[in-house]
């Protein structure tokens, strides 16, 4: 089973915007509501999850941090881009990045 943690979801939305259903079958999901103002703790946080969904750009993921993520496979960021995130480094370790957009929206 995957595990999946969503990171800074302070207003508690995360299930009222989506349909998890589906995920919830695959992924046990973890939904951490409070900001880590110290990125130094997010590995230890954080290193069980292969997969993290992030709130736009309000947790950085600097090379230091998905170093020590060694079990990450997979970002997904709420936008199209997220400048929160270290690309070379996700790219290095081969974790897959993507990002979302509203409906309607031409890509």
């Amino acid at each position: 089973m995957h595990r999946l943690a969503i990171l800074d979801d302070y207003q508690g939305v995360t299930f009222d915007y989506a349909d998890w259903s589906g995920l919830q079958r695959s992924c046990a999901i973890s939904v951490f509501r409070e900001p880590f103002a110290d990125t130094g703790r997010l590995p230890a946080a954080l290193r069980d999850f292969n997969i993290l969904c992030v709130m736009r750009e309000r947790t950085a993921l600097p090379a230091a941090v998905l170093r020590g993520l060694p079990r990450l496979e997979l970002i997904v960021t709420t936008g199209a881009q997220n400048a929160a995130i270290d690309m070379e480094q996700a790219a290095r370790q081969g974790i897959t990045v993507c990002g979302t957009r509203a409906p309607g929206h031409a890509a």
